[in-house]
C-alpha cells in the first residue's frame, strides 16, 4: 500500500519554471519509493500553516516542506504537537535549519533520506509569544534590520541584502535597554538572542551551544551601548569569540520574560512577529523531523 505524503512548496523560491520541473522530478522519485504525493503550492501569507495543519489533521504519513526558513516556520505553526514526520527540502535564501541539521539539498538525496528507517527523531522547539520557532528569536537590533530589508534587493542578492540593511541601520541606531527575567534573576542588555539551535544566518552563530535535541533555550545578551561596541561584537561573532567578550552574557534556561520601556520589535526565524513585552519558552518533544542519523545526539528516534 502506498504511503501518503503532502509536499508544501513555495513557488516563489527560485525561478518558477525550474521549480515546477524540480517538483515533478521529486514526485516521480517518491512514487518509485511507494509514496503517493499531494503537491500543494503556497498561495498567500500563512497558507503553509494551514496546509501543515490540514496534513496533521489527516494523519498523513509524511509532510515535505520545500522553501526557505520562512516557509518552514509557517509549516511548523500548523504541525506543532503532531506525530506526522516533517522532512525539509531546502530552497530558500538562508536555510538555517537545513544547515544545522546537515540536510541534503537535491531531490534524490532527500528521497533517500526520507526512505531510511532510522531518520525520524523528535525535536524540541521554542515559543515566542504565540509564535513557534526552530532556530532563533532576536530582540531589538536584528528585528529592526529585518524590517528595513528591501524585499526586491533580498530577491536579487539574497543574504547580502541583510548585511546592507544592517550596516545602514547601525549608523543611525540608538540602543534601547531591555530587561530579561530568567530563573528569578534580572539581566540587562541592549540586544538579545534566544536560540533553539546554533544557526543564525549562514555560518554565523550567536548561540553556538543551542541544540534542537536539548529541551533548553540558549540566551545570549549583549549590553553594549555604542555603535563601535556593536561593530566589535559583530567581528567577534564572525570568529566565534563573542562569548569571551566583556558585556556578553550567555546562559541556558527554559523560560525568559523580556520587557523594555519601548515596544521593541521581535523576530523569530527571520520574520518579525511582534513587539515587547514577550515571553519565550521551550516546547519539549514538539515535532518529528526527518534528519540524517547521527546529527541529533540526544533526541528520541521514532
Amino acid at each position: 500500500m502506498n504511503k501518503l505524503a503532502m509536499l508544501i512548496y513555495n513557488p516563489r523560491s527560485g525561478r518558477q519554471k525550474e521549480r515546477e520541473i524540480e517538483v515533478k522530478h521529486f514526485i516521480e522519485l517518491m512514487n518509485q519509493r511507494d509514496f503517493q504525493v499531494e503537491a500543494r503550492r503556497t498561495e498567500r501569507p500563512r497558507h503553509a500553516s494551514d496546509l501543515g495543519k490540514e496534513a496533521a489533521s489527516r494523519n498523513l504519513d509524511l509532510v515535505v516542506a520545500n522553501g526557505g526558513d520562512g516557509t518552514l516556520n509557517e509549516v511548523l505553526q500548523g504541525m506543532i504537537g503532531s506525530q506526522v514526520p516533517l522532512a525539509v527540502w531546502p530552497a530558500g535564501t538562508a536555510n538555517v535549519v537545513a544547515l544545522d541539521l546537515k540536510l541534503p539539498r537535491t531531490p534524490f538525496e532527500i528521497v533517500n533520506l526520507i526512505t531510511r528507517n532510522d531518520s525520524r527523531y523528535r525535536i524540541h522547539v521554542a515559543l515566542a509569544g504565540t509564535r513557534y520557532y526552530f532556530f532563533t528569536a532576536g530582540i531589538g537590533l536584528d528585528a529592526e534590520i529585518i524590517e528595513a530589508v528591501d524585499a526586491e534587493l533580498k530577491k536579487q542578492i539574497g543574504k547580502g541584502a541583510f548585511w546592507i540593511a544592517g550596516f545602514s541601520h547601525l549608523i543611525k541606531w540608538n540602543p534601547t535597554p531591555i530587561t530579561l527575567k530568567i530563573d528569578g534573576k534580572i539581566y540587562q542588555g541592549t540586544f538579545a538572542i534566544i536560540g533553539k539551535s546554533f544557526g543564525y544566518g549562514g555560518t554565523l552563530s550567536l548561540t553556538p551551544y543551542a541544540r534542537l535535541d536539548e529541551d533548553m533555550l540558549d540566551v545570549c545578551i549583549f549590553s553594549g551601548t555604542s555603535k563601535l561596541k556593536y561593530i566589535s561584537y559583530l567581528a567577534s561573532c564572525l570568529s566565534n569569540s563573542q562569548l569571551q567578550r566583556s558585556g556578553v552574557t550567555y546562559l541556558k534556561t527554559r523560560r525568559v520574560e523580556v520587557s523594555s520601556i519601548v515596544a521593541l520589535p521581535v523576530q523569530a526565524d527571520g520574520e518579525v512577529i511582534g513587539n515587547l513585552p514577550m515571553t519565550f519558552e521551550v516546547i519539549p518533544n514538539a515535532l518529528t523531523m526527518v534528519v540524517p542519523p547521527g546529527v541529533l545526539r540526544q533526541s528520541q528516534q521514532v
